[in-house]
């Protein structure tokens, strides 16, 4: 279902030539209302559920984060000794340039955001497993988190430019930073603030310390304060 998401999401964006903030939005939100159609109330995981609950222990003698885990790693790995590992940074950096090198960038496009959907897919069942039930109302909880650990990561919004040994230590951090509100008994309405102030501070750090990934391409440029 992931992989499906991610390939309307793909298709969508290239052959309608639609904006991907409104594309993902879009759909962001529909997945929700289906969310809240399917489960409107928090389901707990039962006996028939038993495959989903093991993912979080043991499948068999296996551990279930081979599966939640492991496979999405061995699934980038290939991507990094695959051509469309490069590719895909050349059309995140300059779509117009990989175009006119040849690069099939309407294929590269479909193909990361189906790969997403795939990921994210993987991660709403390891989700799942670890609090033993569906509740559609977290679906709304990780957006910003999720944003705010890429960019904190050191990948760049403009594209181009990213990893995911980066991401993991900003997925650390946040989620410390979690422990750490929640240990001195900090408002839990204070997470969102500081989540949107992290986004903001890495935006602007990212763009001083490298303008050229900076959003939609442009440069920074030093004005003088005084003028002669």
């Amino acid at each position: 279902v992931g992989l499906l998401a991610g390939l309307i999401t793909g298709l969508t964006i290239t052959l309608l030539r639609i904006q991907p903030v409104v594309v993902t939005l879009a759909l962001y939100f529909a997945l929700q209302g289906v969310n809240l159609l399917v489960a409107p109330n928090p389901v707990s995981l039962g006996e028939q559920d038993r495959w989903i609950y093991n993912l979080a222990h043991e499948v068999g003698p296996i551990p279930g984060a081979v599966f939640t885990i492991g496979i999405p790693l061995l699934i980038w790995y290939g991507l990094k000794r695959l051509p469309f590992g490069n590719l895909l940074y050349a059309v995140g950096s300059n779509d117009a340039t990989a175009f006119s090198s040849g690069v099939n960038v309407t294929a590269v496009r479909v193909g990361s955001y189906a790969l997403g959907g795939l990921f994210a897919g993987f991660g709403g069942l390891a989700l799942t497993a670890l609090v033993h039930s569906a509740n559609a109302a977290t679906s709304t909880q990780y957006a910003l988190i999720a944003i705010a650990g890429v960019v904190l990561g050191g990948t760049s919004l403009a594209g181009g430019r990213g990893g995911l040994i980066g991401v993991c230590f900003g997925a650390f951090t946040i989620y410390l930073l979690q422990n750490l509100l929640s240990s001195f008994e900090v408002n839990p309405a204070w997470l969102q603030i500081v989540y949107g102030s992290i986004l903001i501070i890495a935006v602007v750090i990212q763009g001083a310390l490298m303008p050229e990934a900076g959003i939609g391409g442009l440069k920074a440029r030093r004005t003088p304060i005084w003028h002669r």
